[in-house]
């Protein structure tokens, strides 16, 4: 857990930053749990000299806006800020359908920094191997899972539910697809909205997949 001081939008960006640096350190895998789309930012800078990093990100909007109201690390900038970062060299971005997930300005943006874009569409139309395919070659991804990927009658819980996502197999397939590729040098799932969700059934498949990714990375990048 990282301690925040609500309101405090700087000092908690940088508490997060320094927790991340603190388990990178002692060599081991963050695994973040929680908070809203803006939560990559922070984690991401913690990666500075760790090598390079290919992400691949599930969810159902580009998260490419420069800014939102004056604020340029809020929940709709993650993608665009990561691509800042000299260590950030390529990316895949999966699940895109959301309505007002981005303007024209920002898919040109993501584009143009080489971003893989992947509507969810094309998933449930061509499946996750042929998606795997797509992602870049890379000996290291970071995974950042917004849980609204899902459709939302498996996981209705969230800040912005769009009709039309991946299901339980897909995003399983998908997330274990990427350890399968590569080494997961860091994972985090974000969104869960507790006081939206049906029967704690958000809750219940994001703590379901993020174990399955886990397994998969232990098998793969730990025996």
């Amino acid at each position: 857990d990282v301690a925040m001081t609500p309101g405090d939008f700087n000092a908690n960006s940088a508490a997060t930053t320094r927790a991340i640096a603190a388990i990178l350190d002692r060599g081991a895998v963050p695994i973040v749990l929680g908070g809203d789309d803006s939560v990559p930012i922070p984690v991401l800078r913690a990666f500075r000299d760790q090598g390079d990093i290919c992400i691949v990100q599930l969810d159902a909007h580009l998260d490419w806006r420069d800014e939102r109201f004056g604020q340029q690390e809020g929940l709709s900038s993650p993608m665009r800020r990561a691509s800042e970062l000299p260590w950030v060299n390529e990316m895949a971005q999966i699940g895109l359908r959301g309505v007002g997930s981005g303007r024209d300005v920002d898919f040109a943006d993501a584009r143009a920094f080489g971003s893989v874009l992947i509507g969810a569409e094309e998933v449930h139309e061509t499946g996750v191997e042929a998606v795997l395919a797509k992602i870049p070659r890379a000996d290291r991804y970071y995974i950042a899972f917004d849980i609204d990927a899902l459709d939302p009658t498996l996981a209705p819980g969230v800040l912005a539910p769009s009709f039309g996502g991946l299901t339980y197999y897909q995003a399983s397939n998908l997330l274990r697809g990427v350890a399968r590729r590569g080494r997961v040098v860091g994972y985090n799932v974000v969104e869960v909205v507790p006081q939206a969700d049906i029967a704690n059934r958000t809750s219940r498949v994001a703590a379901r997949l993020t174990l399955n990714l886990l397994g998969k990375m232990s098998r793969n990048q730990f025996a």
